[in-house]
């Protein structure tokens, strides 16, 4: 595949060969679904109705239950002392909550480096592939991705697709996109390191990214999700692979510039300008995080974070993955 020499600077603009446009319009979008903005299923609430045991004997035949023996009530769930459910699905990994030291002082877009606090939550080990997200675009809720050549293989992470249909993906899935504060817990994991591996470059051997034998190291594309070991929490792609839309608009910086976010990014689960609104006055850009192939292992630093437009019309770096309440 061809591209036009690019310098390494983080501009908005790609010189990529691309096959046609898909014939969609982006005027025909379906309308997101209404899911609840947690990603929460309905509540277990409807329970059988008793019967009268007061003229029951009690003993081993009659199986009255006792403080023993008793189950849970309808909508109660057993939780491990971190808050995790014991019923996880699959995909999923679960994210210790706490209080933890976001950002970096020496990066003035993530400045300044300050303890915020996130609840446990649960998010998928993997970026959605292209396999995934196709079943969302054939049950018309998605509108197709950007269909880049070489990026297209039902495992490799889908890319080039607006955020609206990133937003649209996770409610389709009762989830939702993860705050950037969650999601930076989720890199840095329980002792706030650098990379989601640890604080060390460690290369291609842990994160997909841009080496000395070219972009992507060396392949000039992405690759396919959960290959490359995992970091903290069991997630894979942490760090690398593509960069990950989340919830949050973007500030200049946390606090103490022209732009900053404020009050909105601090306290107990921050969720940023207009807590992340489908609109916000004054914001322009969603936040995207992780870095990508196509950049190196600077960018992917676990408080790296950049302002991209949500409608993407041009970039083939940019994928997701969903979060959910826990």
């Amino acid at each position: 595949m061809s591209r036009a020499p690019e310098t390494d600077s983080d501009s908005d603009t790609d010189s990529e060969n691309r096959s046609p446009t898909p014939s969609s319009d982006a005027e025909n979008r379906p309308p997101t679904a209404d899911a609840d903005a947690d990603g929460r299923g309905p509540t277990a609430g409807n329970r059988e109705p008793t019967t009268d045991s007061e003229s029951r004997e009690p003993g081993a035949d009659s199986r009255e239950p006792t403080s023993e023996n008793r189950p849970p009530s309808a909508g109660a769930e057993s939780r491990d002392p971190n808050g995790c459910p014991a019923a996880i699905p699959a995909e999923m990994a679960c994210v210790h909550g706490g209080t933890f030291t976001r950002g970096d002082d020496d990066d003035p877009v993530s400045a300044p480096a300050a303890p915020v606090t996130v609840s446990t939550f649960l998010m998928d080990r993997t970026e959605v592939s292209n396999a995934q997200y196709a079943e969302c675009v054939a049950a018309e809720v998605c509108q197709p991705a950007f269909p880049f050549r070489g990026f297209g293989e039902p495992e490799l992470p889908v890319v080039a697709m607006d955020w609206a249909d990133a937003h649209a993906y996770c409610a389709w899935k009762n989830k939702r996109l993860p705050t950037e504060a969650e999601w930076e817990r989720a890199a840095r994991g329980p002792d706030n390191t650098t990379w989601p591996h640890g604080n060390e470059r460690l290369g291609c051997e842990r994160v997909h990214v841009r080496d000395r034998r070219g972009h992507g190291c060396g392949t000039e594309v992405t690759r396919a999700v959960g290959t490359l070991p995992p970091g903290h929490w069991g997630l894979h792609d942490m760090a690398g692979n593509v960069d990950e839309w989340v919830q949050d608009w973007f500030s200049e910086c946390y606090a103490g510039c022209p732009g900053e976010c404020g009050e909105a990014c601090t306290g107990t689960d921050p969720r940023g300008p207009c807590s992340g609104a489908l609109e916000c006055e004054g914001r322009n850009r969603r936040v995207v995080r992780g870095g990508s192939w196509w950049w190196g292992e600077h960018f992917a630093t676990g408080t790296r974070r950049r302002g991209k437009p949500p409608v993407n019309t041009a970039h083939h770096r940019y994928g997701f993955r969903c979060a959910r309440d826990a």
